[in-house]
């Protein structure tokens, strides 16, 4: 579903199972012919931002992306399901 819709961004003969680091690394260096080291520095630059931000509890939209936030859920009781 994703190759379907951007195919010029992701590597050649990726199988996508999930979107990972790795991937998106390797589309920013593929597409914008950035040396590889920077494509890296500029992913891990972003992802520290919106970590920050999450961690201040503060919600981080990004236009036509999407919207991330931190959700607080309640304790529930595990349970195992060999027993």
């Amino acid at each position: 579903m994703i190759k379907e819709k951007y195919p010029k961004f992701l590597p050649t003969g990726a199988k996508i199972m999930a979107l990972t680091k790795d991937h998106i690394i390797t589309s920013v260096h593929n597409h914008l012919n950035l040396p590889k080291s920077k494509s890296v520095e500029l992913i891990d630059s972003l992802l520290e931002i919106i970590k920050n931000i999450l961690e201040r509890g503060e919600d981080v939209l990004i236009s036509g992306f999407g919207k991330f936030c931190f959700n607080e859920k309640n304790k529930r009781r595990g349970r195992n399901i060999f027993n």
